[in-house]
């Protein structure tokens, strides 16, 4: 990062005039009087959220004379059913807007898949969705931001972002990128991180340095001086942990804040430290996400179109466990003043009061009692403190959960109960349906916020991957291994992006496969359609739709020509990857066309950037050895040949046998 403090640059390039250090100054000031407008703004809802945590991790709020805390878990219950009707793992489907792009399109789908398998902490989509998921069931909000780095190699980064620590304009609307500015406060940092980003110029040195000039005191403890941080820790102290005091991570820590806004028309991006208020980075928002996009995406379980901090279900949950909770306790209290109930005596009668007390425990107990000669009855000495049953209590619990699951879409069946047995199984089946239109209804605004941030993971890819890089695609041996190179991600026009359902695909999937079979019944009782039918087609419909085996499978069943082996596949890539780094490949004996074409087929898509490399030659002269090697297996049948490596002759630089294989996938290393 060039320092220009003392330099004035022309507008377009400079910010109105004034240097860097001037007009991130002056915006570092805004952002810090938003960041208190946000969590002024928010301080209600951090009380509300703090009882929801509170009721979730099972603690309840001491109430008046009644001395049981006992939670009721219908709240944890109810969030859990919901959470678990939520659940479904992402699919996104990259797409071309324009024909021309077809193939580079499945090389994006392709990318897509590799990251989403990734288990790097930094991936991890689907998980990072459930834990999204969840929040949003008691916050009403999940909201993440991905992007992707370049530095030192390239990643993709999706981080969910906790509720209580994202803020933006308080009045901006149901919709973030309407928001004149958003961001997060929760960028902890060491000490030794800063000075590495400040090295490598992310940061800006000289601010590094006025903000290590303002630090004093030891800052080894995580902490914050937010008003709020004693609601945010609510999660932490309802399992019974103690943030305050186990904090300790051995070295100096920063509490940053990472912050878009939109000022004079154009938006910037400001990382700083929000008590000293001392920038770190600021940048224009396209320097660093090109779209000019927010890198922040959020969905709503209840959308408002004016309101970003929308209503959650934990909203419509909370009012009713908790009064649930409370009856219960009551119940229990009740019962024990029952069991337990308070005595009255006349101390003229009973003199020795501990005997009395004692009987009340012990076996064959002798109790003093003075009948004044007879005249008094001993029951005429004790009274007893009547404490009245609650009746109906059990039948209203019942009632007001039940009636709070219909009315939310968490019926019997939703949370896994056994169908009642006077209930119909049409019945059953139309509430299962209604629940699932509900649901799906309810996740509309997640499936529309995860198409945005594919549209941001394909700007990421365009803006930081490597020149190639290795990923997994569906070929014609199934899973097969590809690159994807800069080129492309130059497309001739938009990506689109689409949210698949996996449950509506495989709903969809059981019917055309009940619809195949039912098909093949028919044509099979007509000799004329029979004969009219392709008999691999045919062979691949019945394998796939009534044996369920998959396109691997059923490819290398029907492989009559060739011996279509994983290993044949490996082999492969292996050689060509040890050409292409100019090593020296062995020779495969066991070479079938399998091995010939996907080396003939890499050659021939690749020669361009082979012939630049100098490995062209290298590569076809390989390919034309082990063709006689494939010959020589052909005609003696044998997997393997006997042959020494000085008896292969080079063959004729010819095509290798055709097959339906796919080209070929080479594995590239990040």
């Amino acid at each position: 990062m060039t320092n220009i403090e003392t330099t004035t640059l022309p507008d377009d390039i400079s910010y109105g005039g004034k240097t860097k250090k001037e007009f991130f100054d002056e915006l570092t000031k805004i952002a810090a009087q938003q960041l208190l407008a946000s969590e002024a703004f928010k301080k209600p809802l951090l009380e509300k959220w703090k009882s929801y945590e509170e009721l979730k991790a099972g603690k309840v709020k001491k109430k008046l004379r009644t001395p049981f805390q006992v939670a009721f878990p219908i709240f944890s219950g109810m969030l859990d059913t919901l959470a678990a009707s939520f659940d479904e793992p992402i699919e996104l489907e990259f797409y071309p807007t324009k024909p021309a792009d077809f193939f580079k399109s499945k090389k994006v789908q392709g990318a897509w898949n590799t990251e989403k398998s990734k288990t790097d902490v930094t991936s991890r989509w689907d998980y990072k969705s459930r834990i999204e998921k969840n929040l949003a069931l008691i916050y009403g909000r999940g909201i993440a931001t991905n992007f992707a780095e370049s530095s030192p190699t390239y990643r993709s980064v999706l981080e969910i972002i906790d509720p209580l620590y994202f803020h933006c304009q308080p009045e901006g609307g149901g919709l973030l990128e309407n928001h004149l500015f958003c961001g997060r406060e929760d960028i902890f940092k060491s000490e030794a991180e800063i000075t590495e980003l400040a090295a490598s110029k992310i940061y800006d040195e000289d601010q590094w340095k006025q903000l290590k000039e303002k630090q004093s005191g030891d800052s080894t403890v995580l902490s914050n001086a937010s008003d709020n941080l004693q609601s945010k820790l609510t999660r932490f102290k309802a399992l019974g942990l103690n943030p305050e005091s186990n904090g300790y991570v051995g070295e100096k820590i920063f509490n940053l804040v990472e912050w878009c806004m939109q000022y004079k028309n154009k938006r910037y991006y400001l990382v700083f430290d929000p008590f000293s208020l001392t920038w770190l980075r600021g940048e224009k928002l396209r320097d660093v996400y090109s779209l000019d996009l927010y890198p922040y995406t959020s969905w709503a379980t209840h959308e408002d179109a004016k309101v970003f901090w929308s209503k959650s279900y934990a909203d419509d949950l909370y009012p009713i466990s908790d009064a649930i909770t409370t009856l219960f306790n009551q119940e229990l209290t009740n019962r024990e003043k029952r069991n337990m109930g308070a005595r009255a005596y006349d101390k003229d009668m009973f003199p020795d009061v501990a005997k009395l007390d004692a009987a009340q425990y012990r076996p064959d107990a002798l109790v003093p009692v003075d009948t004044k000669g007879g005249t008094r009855k001993i029951q005429d000495g004790i009274y007893y403190f009547q404490t009245a049953e609650l009746e109906g209590t059990i039948n209203l619990l019942d009632w007001v959960q039940k009636s709070t699951a219909k009315d939310t879409g968490i019926s019997d069946i939703a949370q896994g109960s056994a169908m009642q047995a006077t209930k119909k199984v049409n019945v059953a089946y139309m509430e299962q349906a209604s629940i699932a239109k509900r649901i799906g209804y309810k996740s509309q605004s997640f499936s529309e916020c995860w198409g945005e941030r594919g549209v941001r993971y394909f700007q990421g890819l365009r803006d930081h991957m490597t020149p190639k890089m290795a990923i997994q695609t569906i070929g014609d041996l199934g899973l097969e291994w590809d690159e994807i190179t800069r080129e492309d991600l130059d497309l001739e026009g938009d990506i689109g992006v689409r949210v698949i359902s996996s449950t509506a695909r495989k709903e969809e999937m059981v019917q055309k496969k009940a619809g195949r079979i039912e098909a093949l019944k028919l044509m099979a009782t007509d000799p004329t359609l029979v004969q009219a039918l392709n008999p691999q087609w045919k062979a691949s419909a019945i394998l796939r739709d009534v044996g369920n085996y998959d396109d691997d499978e059923i490819k290398l069943a029907l492989d009559t020509k060739n011996s279509a082996s994983r290993e044949s596949v490996a082999h492969a890539h292996v050689a060509i990857q040890k050409i292409i780094s100019g090593m020296k490949p062995d020779i495969n004996f066991e070479a079938d066309s399998v091995f010939l074409k996907i080396i003939r087929d890499y050659a021939i898509e690749h020669r361009e950037t082979l012939m630049k490399k100098g490995k062209f030659e290298a590569l076809w002269s390989y390919f034309t050895m082990s063709s006689q090697m494939a010959l020589q297996n052909s005609q003696t049948g044998q997997a393997g040949s006997q042959s020494k490596p000085g008896e292969a002759q080079p063959a004729q630089a010819g095509g290798a046998p055709s097959s339906n294989v796919a080209r070929p996938m080479q594995p590239m290393s990040r």
